[in-house]
């Protein structure tokens, strides 16, 4: 469903109540308190999402975390026979795995450009494990997806979740320590301060480090690209209540290069551009505050500033996904209400955490004689949001959480339990897991290598222990990495 009316008429809104405000100052000043906010056109259950994962700690990011939807998603369907390969191929049932997939990438999206401080929400696997399936008379078949289960990662997969907290924890406070010394100034000025304490702390420097796209560069490696300028840009306008998007995109000079700016609503009612990775040369501000049609080093913004939704590197963006437009010219103090900054604004946190990952799944009801009580396991492919960049590939990495339930390998009802499993596999209890498999879909790829030697580095338990240690030694080790790297590559192990 295209929201885009609606957030036009949210953004027409804004713009009135700032019009209104200006008529209102005339005779004086007043405080201007927005907030960038890409939730707006989403529906309630994309909010509800929305502040599920904003609740998602540093700590809980490094297990699986339960997203709710509130009711149990459900979908029935008709089937000749019941199987495992008959549901999945179900349009009914392909049509419900895209609506949740759907949901959570919304959802997602919107809490990763709106609080950019948050910067172990870069990349999520999705996981619909558990799924069920029930009679619901005849031919008829209920599937329901109790367990919606999501893994969160940022860039820099070396972090621990101590050292993620504590990079969190002194952003908030550095952003939070200077918005509080611009209280008194009117918004320009306050804005001009900040882009200048960005520069200030940030030099440009294509490292290839992970802290390089993430606001923390300015208190740790003091480097970093264009991602970083903008990101602590948006978290200091946030703590002043001003306005401020993330602008993702293309910087046409370079080709190929993408790129990322801010755009920040003013006291006029109107959108401004403002890049903090550029300076002109005979202007530090250059950059500052400007509109479509001003230009910059001979130039119109416009021209070298291009936005595209799809070139976000966190994945596919939902269809409607947009940014904010700016206006023609840039902004001129002179000519709007003066707006003090009064006093910072704290964020607050979202009020409806994450469901716990529960150790078994819902209770399924009993069937007739004809239909097996138990409920049929559907393996379902995981959706995943890489975190690979233009210049920076990387593999998206899951770790299963210690709570989550055991993901239901593929079954061999022939087998019996005291039988070896074939060559390449392991076997828990009564399922068959493909060895060094940690993501569950069936393949060995890079992604798992990476998976098990994170394992490894932060001795997480996985919820299937003996997929990620190939050799049995009943450690999970940079050995099994590797192990797991040369499958994927089809070496000998």
């Amino acid at each position: 469903m295209n929201n885009e009316p609606k957030r036009a008429k949210n953004n027409r809104f804004r713009r009135a109540v700032c019009v209104l405000l200006s008529l209102a100052l005339c005779l004086g000043a007043a405080s201007l308190v927005f907030a960038a906010d890409h939730s707006d056109p989403l529906d309630e259950t994309c909010q509800r999402l929305y502040r599920q994962i904003l609740s998602v700690s540093p700590e809980d990011s490094f297990g699986e975390t339960q997203l709710s939807f509130g009711q149990t998603p459900e979908i029935t369907i008709r089937l000749d026979s019941l199987s495992s390969e008959g549901v999945r191929s179900n349009p009914d049932y392909q049509n419900k795995v895209s609506e949740i997939k759907d949901a959570v990438n919304r959802a997602f999206f919107a809490a990763c450009y709106d609080r950019p401080e948050r910067f172990w929400l870069r990349s999520y696997d999705l996981n619909l494990s558990g799924v069920s399936v029930v009679s619901a008379g005849g031919d008829l078949y209920t599937v329901r997806f109790p367990k919606i289960l999501v893994t969160f990662s940022g860039y820099d997969l070396s972090l621990t979740p101590e050292q993620t907290a504590e990079r969190f924890e002194r952003v908030d406070a550095e952003t939070t320590a200077f918005a509080e010394s611009l209280t008194g100034l009117d918004v320009y000025t306050a804005l001009r301060s900040c882009r200048r304490y960005v520069k200030e702390h940030i030099e440009y420097k294509k490292d290839g480090s992970d802290a390089s796209h993430e606001a923390y560069a300015a208190y740790y490696t003091g480097t970093g690209v264009c991602e970083s300028y903008s990101k602590l840009f948006k978290i200091l306008c946030d703590k002043l209540g001003v306005e401020c998007w993330l602008v993702h995109g293309h910087y046409s000079p370079i080709p190929d290069e993408n790129h990322m700016w801010n755009c920040v609503l003013m006291p006029d009612g109107c959108y401004y551009a403002v890049d903090c990775t550029f300076d002109t040369p005979d202007d530090p501000d250059g950059y500052f505050l400007v509109g479509s049609e001003t230009v910059c080093e001979g130039r119109s913004f416009s021209s070298t500033h291009i936005p595209d939704p799809s070139s976000i590197a966190l994945g596919e963006p939902p269809e409607d996904f947009s940014f904010p437009q700016i206006t023609r010219s840039a902004y001129d103090p002179s000519s709007s209400p003066t707006v003090i900054v009064t006093e910072t604004t704290t964020e607050p946190e979202p009020t409806e955490p994450p469901v716990t990952v529960p150790a078994t799944t819902e209770p399924v009801p009993t069937e007739p004689a004809t239909v097996p009580t138990e409920p049929v396991t559907v393996p379902t492919e995981p959706a995943t949001v890489p975190t690979e960049t233009a210049a920076e590939p990387t593999e998206p990495a899951t770790v299963p959480a210690e709570t989550a339930a055991e993901p239901t390998g593929p079954a061999d009802p022939t087998s019996s339990a005291k039988e070896e499993p074939p060559e390449g596999y392991v076997r828990v209890g009564s399922g068959l897991y493909l060895l060094c498999d940690a993501d569950f879909d069936d393949t060995v790829t890079a992604a798992d290598a990476r998976i098990i030697l994170r394992i490894a580095l932060t001795l997480d338990t996985p919820a299937v222990f003996e997929v990620c240690d190939p050799d049995s030694d009943g450690e999970i080790t940079a050995g099994d990495a590797r192990i797991a790297l040369r499958t994927a590559l089809g070496l000998s192990a």
